[in-house]
């Protein structure tokens, strides 16, 4: 999963930042033989040397990834401990394991489950085993482990249970206002509000344009990026874009981190009303890049943003707008939460998840 969204963030920079940590660290990473090869050639000659590859491929979420997974584990008896990152573990997961579970959306969500009764009751299999067991289970925020216990109220569970926030990765960071010029010249930008995300249901695209559009008759020359990946074709942004005439909408499928570094800091704001998140890693990128944020009251966000950002009921369309309007309106309303926002995305790094994730680790090894 390390090429999906804020999951692949998280295997991707954990992996990393605790290769260089713990330099006696031996990781056997199993995947995709490409994804793997990518990520072992970004990494430092030293870095190399501390990882072995297996080869694990299956569609994800499917009955080979059952199978093929259990092989691999297997395959590797003898490790020291077993880390996966999403709770789509294998069968015959061994007791010397740590899960991480980001967030329940499949199961909490009625739009973003499995449509099929039995892959959805099947999905939840794949979870209660993994809570059942795993020797530790890692949750992302206080939001996911309060959803896991309330929908499995087992005392065993919660003494598994071990919250450790994501980092922002060191590449986001304030950048230079004749660069930030320039990116937007290229790109024929000029003042626009930024989304960053898949375009899943949950991320709440469909109030996001309805609150724009209404915006524009104030602000008819505002623009709006949305930067992520469509799930399905045509979505909810193609089909509201058509309905409403919203012709100043610019979208970025394929991103690299670069661009996405430039959008965040030339972005009057990001705005991120979700209804659903395990985390929330744009806004923590986005206060780092030193932009305000405006963000959903649900979940784990009020947990990342904390009083740094202004905060709207997802439900509602226009307080969606309203918000964002307070803050295109009062340049020092905006300052004063980009200030801190830079100081509340200081707060988290992935050297601190990294170094919380392995005093997991040492619990497992001690046990």
């Amino acid at each position: 999963m390390i090429r999906i969204s804020g999951i692949g963030r998280y295997i991707y920079m954990l992996t990393a930042t605790m290769l260089t940590d713990y330099p006696q660290l031996q990781v056997v990473l199993a995947g995709f033989s490409i994804h793997n090869q990518e990520f072992i050639g970004q990494l430092g000659e030293v870095q190399q040397k501390q990882i072995e590859t297996a080869v694990f491929e299956a569609p994800i979420f499917s009955i080979a990834e059952r199978l093929k997974g259990m092989q691999v584990i297997n395959k590797h008896r003898d490790v020291d401990l077993v880390h996966i990152p999403h709770f789509n573990a294998p069968w015959n997961l061994p007791a010397n394991s740590v899960v991480t579970v980001h967030d329940l959306i499949p199961f909490k969500l009625k739009r973003m489950g499995p449509r099929n009764p039995l892959k959805h009751r099947a999905g939840k299999m794949v979870l209660e085993n993994s809570l059942k067991k795993a020797g530790r289970i890692i949750t992302v925020s206080q939001a996911t482990a309060r959803d896991l216990l309330q929908s499995y109220p087992d005392p065993a569970l919660q003494e598994k249970i071990r919250i450790i926030p994501l980092g922002v990765s060191p590449e986001f960071f304030p950048l230079p206002h004749q660069e930030i010029k320039a990116f937007k010249a290229r790109h024929h930008l000029q003042h626009y509000l930024l989304f960053v995300g898949n375009r899943s249901p949950h991320k709440n695209l469909k109030r996001l344009l309805k609150a724009y559009a209404m915006l524009l008759e104030k602000y008819p020359a505002l623009q709006l990026v949305i930067a992520g990946k469509r799930t399905v074709l045509p979505d909810e942004v193609d089909m509201v874009k058509k309905q409403l005439g919203l012709n100043m909408v610019r979208e970025y499928e394929n991103c690299s981190d670069k661009d996405l570094h430039s959008l965040y800091c030339g972005a009057e704001m990001l705005v991120f009303p979700s209804l659903y998140e395990g985390f929330g890693l744009p806004p923590l990128e986005a206060m780092a890049c030193g932009t305000a944020v405006v963000v959903s009251n649900t979940t784990s966000l009020p947990e990342v943003v904390g009083d740094a950002g202004l905060y709207v009921n997802p439900l509602q369309t226009a307080d969606i707008a309203e918000k964002v309007d307070m803050l295109l309106s009062d340049p020092t309303l905006r300052n004063r939460l980009q200030a801190q926002g830079c100081q509340r995305a200081a707060m988290f790094s992935w050297h601190n998840t990294a170094r919380a994730t392995m005093a997991v680790y040492q619990e497992i090894l001690k046990g």
